[in-house]
């Protein structure tokens, strides 16, 4: 089993730590790097990324909205 990956949950979806998304989030919207590569450099879902990165305000906040 590969060190790098986290088990998903019961539901499917991925699972990612806040602070790796923060730092992605922080670095697409900067410009310092794009979508996929930023998305598997922090381990983060790359369609959950491009999603956040789309909406206004700090990647702090951006990052605790949450779906439904």
């Amino acid at each position: 089993m590969p060190k790098s990956r986290k088990e998903k949950k019961e539901n499917g979806r991925k699972l990612w730590e806040k602070g790796s998304m923060e730092e992605a989030v922080a670095a697409v919207r900067d410009g310092r790097m794009g979508y996929l590569k930023a998305a598997k450099q922090f381990n983060v879902p790359r369609s959950t990324l491009f999603r956040l990165c789309k909406q206004h305000g700090e990647p702090v906040t951006v990052c605790d909205t949450r779906l439904g």
